[in-house]
């Protein structure tokens, strides 16, 4: 029955490589509030989906969604899809300066030479950056999306018989979901199975992304390895221990993020910084393993060693404004669920900018 007062609602599914998380949103006149949500995980060293041949199927998929939706009471009928900067290409390119048309006329040209797979296998998306700092051209972000990718998202809707209402590369549904300050700013986002690293700049604009094969489970199989232990009870000295608990956990867990943060990241940070000709202000560490023990000091002298960036600022993600969580819920939603679920609610949110 239709009803005056009914509420718009958006569900946001994000499919990782270890866990489903499912959100759903209401906006009430100008409010937008958190209706619902609900978290599916595999065991440890279980794969749903990465980037190859050891993945869960579209039908694997969509039978964990709809139960999760089941037993959730959700009524999906069009849901938005995050998707994982893993199975995507990425890479900034510089042309000369040029109209929006001549642009979208060159750029699929000058794509061939950056996406490592025939360009009739991907789907094209890019982003004027603007004017390189120190030259006279155009940066352009190039984010190539394999078809097999998209058949797969749309195999699973089919299967649930829903329709995509949309679906993007997971760093904007970050950035939607986060509340981050006027500065530049390097967002760290830690999976289970992969990092993806990206550079915004003071009006969260997106100028750089990559992803790198190094997660959670990464430590835990170094740990497991290290200490002669299972996988299980290496993920709980992990969660318990950290960077500030038992000195030889610490080590091993440090020795890892270390050549991460000094390597990887300090050599986004630099090329940033040569490319906008300013520094990065802030790290902001996302997903799960942002909540460690011990992380953000590690992270902050880690990135301290870099001489350049000695005043750094390094922080946990922070959430949104513009959700509403239900006083019932917020502190437990805060403390250990926000960070599982921020990508399903970026994505969304989504719903909300198209009006």
């Amino acid at each position: 029955m239709f009803s005056l007062f009914s509420k718009d609602k958006s569900f946001g599914v994000d499919v990782g490589t270890q866990s489903v998380k499912i959100v759903e949103l209401e906006k009430d006149d100008d409010q937008i509030q958190l209706a619902n949500y609900a978290i599916w995980s595999n065991d440890v060293g279980e794969v749903i989906q990465e980037q190859g041949e050891n993945t869960m199927s579209a039908s694997q998929i969509s039978d964990i969604i709809q139960k999760m939706a089941s037993e959730a009471d959700m009524d999906m009928d069009k849901v938005y899809f995050a998707l994982p900067s893993f199975f995507t290409f990425s890479s900034v390119m510089t042309v000369p300066e040029m109209s929006e048309e001549e642009l979208s006329e060159t750029v699929p040209l000058q794509a061939r030479k950056h996406v490592p797979v025939p360009i009739e296998e991907v789907q094209i998306n890019w982003i004027n950056l603007g004017k390189h700092a120190r030259e006279n051209k155009l940066n352009v972000l190039i984010i190539a999306i394999p078809n097999n990718v998209v058949a797969k998202y749309q195999n699973i809707a089919d299967n649930l018989d829903v329709d995509i209402q949309g679906f993007e590369l997971d760093i904007f549904s970050r950035l939607r979901s986060l509340n981050l300050p006027a500065k530049h700013t390097c967002i760290v986002d830690i999976g289970s199975r992969s990092t993806s690293v990206s550079m915004v700049d003071a009006e969260e604009n997106l100028r750089m992304i990559r992803a790198f094969d190094v997660g959670g489970n990464h430590i835990t199989r170094r740990l497991a390895n290290a200490l002669e232990v299972s996988m299980e009870r290496a993920e709980l000295m992990k969660i318990d221990n950290g960077l500030s608990g038992d000195p030889g956990v610490a080590s091993v867990i440090e020795t890892v993020l270390e050549k991460f943060f000094r390597k990887e990241v300090g050599e986004m940070v630099e090329e940033y910084t040569d490319m906008m000709n300013t520094t990065i202000e802030r790290i902001e560490l996302a997903g799960g393993i942002s909540q460690m023990k011990g992380l953000n000091e590690f992270v902050k002298q880690t990135m301290g060693k870099i001489s350049s960036q000695e005043t750094i600022e390094v922080q946990e993600a922070k959430p949104t404004q513009n959700v509403e969580v239900p006083d019932q819920l917020s502190e437990i939603f805060y403390k250990e669920v926000w960070q599982d679920v921020s990508l399903a609610i970026g994505i969304a949110l989504s719903k909300y900018d198209e009006v």
